[in-house]
């Protein structure tokens, strides 16, 4: 599945639903089912190694404005549907960026990369 709307472009394995929306902003949920999740950034600091992992993830929840000036996202990753429930939210300027969210055998990957 492809998202491409307000400057925000994913590629996912997974469905992307948007669970709630306005005039301002967008909330999309991606559910991955109680798999880990492995995020991967791209130019990381050297003295991180990998990925940053999450054990038994229900879904990310990406929060986009819809101004055409503002490409901040705030991201929760979620143990399960109530947002109260975010293991971990952090924001993320996503202009020229790609997500891409692949699953896997036994868990679920998100490479946060550079728009070549």
């Amino acid at each position: 599945m492809i998202y491409n709307s307000y400057g925000l472009y994913i590629e996912c394995d997974f469905e992307i639903r948007i669970v709630r929306e306005d005039d301002t902003d967008a909330d999309l949920l991606i559910p991955i089912k109680g798999r880990p999740l492995n995020v991967f950034l791209s130019n990381m600091p050297c003295y991180i190694k990998d990925k940053f992992q999450f054990p038994s993830v229900y879904g990310i929840l990406i929060r986009i404005a819809k101004a055409d000036d503002n490409n901040i996202a705030t991201v929760h990753i979620l143990k399960n549907i109530d947002l109260l429930a975010s293991i971990m939210n952090f924001e993320i300027d996503y202009k020229d960026m790609v997500f891409s969210i692949f699953d896997t055998a036994f868990s679920c990957e998100w490479m946060i990369e550079e728009r070549v």
